[in-house]
């Protein structure tokens, strides 16, 4: 039986991270929402470039 079975918050690893993040963002002010989505769109343009250039 796998782990997050056992604390039932969802049937699958990727479920369950999925919920924690989703339970963070909605926690964060507006600022802190802000900063983190700039961070994000950083790391996720970073990963576009780097597969451009393979």
């Amino acid at each position: 039986m796998e782990w997050q079975h056992l604390i039932g918050y969802a049937d699958t690893q990727r479920e369950v991270v999925e919920k924690a993040l989703e339970s963070i963002l909605e926690n964060m002010d507006i600022d802190e929402r802000r900063k983190f989505d700039i961070q994000y769109q950083v790391l996720e343009d970073k990963t576009i470039k780097s597969m451009k250039n393979k």
